[in-house]
């Protein structure tokens, strides 16, 4: 049996040995940016002076805001929706927590990151 990826080999139904459920590693995935951005945005994360300052001006805010929190508060929806409706439900409320308590630092962050 050839395979064109890594992918297809570990999702692969003859793999027996490495076999991956592609949409639990999502959800995993999904809960875990989730539950570090819930941990880590924070008002102001970038310690800007001023709101006047012209993003040009700031630091790279990836050296601020870091890989992981820039990787949980830009990849979490497209790992929701690569898992199966039952994790997805159990997650909404993780995704409901986020918006609610930390949704402005969350649209901060992602505009810091080039992302809105």
């Amino acid at each position: 049996v050839v395979h064109t990826s890594f992918q297809e080999f570990v999702t692969s139904q003859t793999n027996l040995l490495f076999k991956c459920d592609l949409p639990a590693v999502h959800a995993t995935l999904a809960k875990s940016c989730l539950s570090h951005a819930h941990e880590h945005l924070k008002f102001n994360i970038c310690d800007i002076k001023s709101s006047f300052t012209p993003d040009e001006d700031l630091n790279p805010p990836i050296q601020t805001i870091g890989p992981l929190l820039a990787y949980a508060c830009q990849h979490w929806w497209g790992h929701y929706k690569q898992c199966n409706r039952d994790s997805q439900k159990t997650i909404l409320a993780s995704v409901h927590s986020l918006i609610q308590e930390k949704g402005l630092f969350w649209m901060e962050a992602m505009s810091l990151l080039g992302r809105m």
